[in-house]
């Protein structure tokens, strides 16, 4: 995660802290998904929780599965559901970025890397 987040322009010292307002949160799957996500460029607790729940939105819509993690919860710094969150991400993009690999893999094999 270090890597991409220096890759946005963007510092996580304190993962718990620096997720609240939600920017972090949205570029982080900017970066990741190659699509763009509206966010709220205020720092009150409703532009925070808009932001989050901008993220959480875009992970259901992308069939994510997150169980009981509500926006309320990361801007509060909920430990447990922080690491949660970043860890269903991390094993999404992970798993679709072996799943690229593995396809291109077998076209190769197969003949047809051109397709």
């Amino acid at each position: 995660m270090a890597s991409v987040v220096s890759f946005i322009g963007r510092r996580v010292d304190d993962l718990f802290e620096d997720l609240r307002d939600g920017h972090n949160l949205v570029s982080l799957l900017e970066v990741l998904s190659g699509d763009h996500l509206p966010r709220e460029r205020g720092q009150m607790r409703f532009h925070m929780l808009q932001n989050v729940q901008t993220s959480l939105d875009y992970l259901r819509y992308r069939k994510i599965k997150l169980v009981n993690i509500r926006a309320e919860d990361i801007v509060d710094s909920n430990p447990k559901l922080t690491l949660g969150l970043i860890w269903t991400i991390i094993l999404h993009f992970q798993v679709q970025s072996i799943s690229v690999i593995v396809f291109l893999f077998n076209r190769s094999v197969d003949g047809n890397w051109w397709l």
